[in-house]
């Protein structure tokens, strides 16, 4: 008995240091297969200073107004088209990348719209589309104030007419940027007319956003008319609001009401602009500053077209309001309010050329880092660049954009491209700011150091996005770092 235990314990020790030994050795293996594939890598983040420059970018600044006429039974040709073509050409491009088109329909008021101003509806989007600017679009039947005299004497017509320009207007949908209005009112701003009843703004509303394509923003004049659109096409719709600045009430577009009234009336003013800075993250803003007063005063103005996400202006009108602006310098000690940009490089400018700079988005590129990432079971090399984006202007972009990150080679060569994990330009609305992060598998670079190159284009149109940091290029982007892959150990 005592010879068998012995044996048994001696078998027992054999398996346990046969066991150790092969544990070792694998984990000896294991060692030195990691060791042979430390993946190091370095990175040195870029210096990031804003710049005070004028930024080329598209669906924000300042427009001109130009209106056609339509004549009844005429050929296709548009009477001074190109008389008109050619004064926009003398504007400088950077800062005017929009235009407003007024497109008068009186000619029709008793019937639809004949094959011959259809035609001329495509003639004048047409040419504009070939300038390259973004159309601001808006069908009407006055331009002096008599509305009730102009427009059809029923709804029936006007809604026809959406339904006639509706595929003229489709076949141009990437050139439009918005459609103000719904055809009515003065001058098409839905005031002082015959159709501004609750039911009139919803049919009018449902017909104009079932006839055009959902990629064609829509707006509506007061924030009190767009709690009146269906909820089923609200989406679709923002604010133009050609009495900004006007007064108190913005010319009526506000009234003493506090926002426990009635949801589709008007409301005061504090509570509208509040309304308005929800809406306008989501939802385009512009049009005209008008009469020179206290409302469009330095500083207040300028926490006001923040607070109201404005993306562009009408650059000739009110000429008393714009002069006003071009003859007051921009402090940045004058203004407190939180998400407003107040950096000093603005500083001894006119407030004019702030606003200019600063409506619709504007990006700037504050920081950046690499960090390893751990994917429990894995055993890829994988890297996150995160990069701190934010948005300096008084509101967002409502197109879609794209961000990559290009690694570039020493000898200049894209070695990679880098797409963000998860992210949305449309969500950095004005004043806001985000870290977007760029996770990659840094075993597939070879030895070496790398520039990342952040860019931003349109996706419609691939144009690359301006940013305002000083060390964007236009022909490449913002470098954000350098990334130095060193030999494995």
């Amino acid at each position: 008995m005592k010879n068998h235990s012995r044996i048994h314990i001696i078998r027992m020790r054999s398996l346990v240091i046969a066991a150790v030994t092969a544990a070792l050795a694998i984990a000896a293996a294991l060692c030195i297969y990691t060791g042979l594939n430390i993946i190091r890598v370095g990175y040195d983040s870029a210096k990031f200073s804003e710049s005070a420059k004028e930024l080329n970018n598209p669906y924000r600044g300042w427009y001109c107004l130009y209106g056609y006429r339509l004549t009844s039974g005429a050929s296709g040709a548009v009477p001074g088209l190109t008389s008109k073509l050619e004064l926009e050409t003398d504007r400088d491009p950077q800062s005017n990348r929009l235009v407003l088109i007024e497109i008068n329909l009186a000619a029709f008021r008793d019937s639809r719209i004949d094959r011959q101003g259809l035609a001329q509806i495509d003639t004048i989007l047409s040419a504009w589309e070939r300038t390259g600017k973004s159309i601001i679009l808006r069908f009407l039947y006055d331009w002096d104030g008599l509305a009730v005299q102009s427009e059809p004497d029923s709804i029936d017509i006007i809604m026809q007419h959406m339904r006639d320009t509706a595929d003229i207007v489709n076949r141009h949908a990437g050139s439009i940027y918005t459609m103000q209005g719904l055809f009515t009112g003065n001058c098409g701003e839905m005031t002082g007319s015959r159709y501004m009843s609750s039911d009139d703004i919803q049919a009018l509303a449902r017909c104009l956003a079932s006839s055009t394509l959902s990629s064609i923003k829509l707006a509506v004049r007061t924030p009190a008319q767009w709690r009146t659109i269906p909820q089923d096409c609200s989406y679709r719709f923002g604010l133009f609001n050609d009495g900004m600045t006007g007064s108190v009430y913005d010319l009526g577009t506000y009234s003493d009401r506090t926002v426990i009234s009635d949801y589709t009336s008007r409301w005061a003013r504090a509570d509208e602009l509040a309304f308005q800075n929800n809406l306008c993250r989501y939802a385009p803003n512009g049009g005209e500053a008008v009469i020179d007063n206290i409302y469009n005063d330095y500083p207040g103005v300028i926490t006001d077209l923040s607070t109201m996400g404005i993306s562009y202006l009408n650059s000739m009108h009110d000429a008393a309001v714009l002069n006003k602006w071009k003859s007051v310098t921009y402090n940045t000690g004058d203004i407190s309010e939180a998400g407003i940009d107040k950096n000093t490089v603005y500083n001894g400018m006119s407030v004019y050329d702030y606003i200019s700079m600063h409506l619709g988005y504007r990006y700037l590129v504050t920081g950046s880092r690499l960090e390893a990432v751990s994917f429990p079971g894995t055993l890829r090399k994988m890297r996150t660049l995160t990069v701190s984006i934010c948005n300096t202007g008084f509101a967002g972009c409502y197109n879609d954009f794209d961000l990559n990150i290009t690694l570039y080679d020493n000898n200049n060569t894209a070695a990679a491209v880098l797409t963000p994990d998860d992210f949305d330009m449309k969500s950095l609305t004005g004043g806001s700011f985000s870290d977007v992060t760029f996770t990659f598998d840094s075993s597939q670079l070879a030895e070496g150091t790398y520039t990342a190159v952040l860019t931003c284009t349109d996706r419609m149109t691939g144009e690359r996005i301006d940013f305002s940091n000083e060390n964007d290029s236009e022909d490449v982007g913002v470098t954000v770092g350098y990334i130095k892959r060193s030999p494995t150990w």
